[in-house]
């Protein structure tokens, strides 16, 4: 029973640090979506 709660609970942990990750990542490229466009928009207006 012991081993059997540590599973339960060692997966409940390693699902949380899924999502976090996955949530962080995706955080990440909605930023970096954002500062290329920016980046792009200023090299457009420097070239005109």
């Amino acid at each position: 029973m012991l081993i059997a709660n540590k599973f339960e609970s060692y997966d409940i942990d390693s699902v949380f640090v899924m999502v976090f990750v996955y949530q962080s990542i995706i955080i990440l490229m909605i930023m970096g979506k954002r500062i290329f466009l920016l980046s792009l928009s200023n090299e457009t207006n420097i070239s005109k």
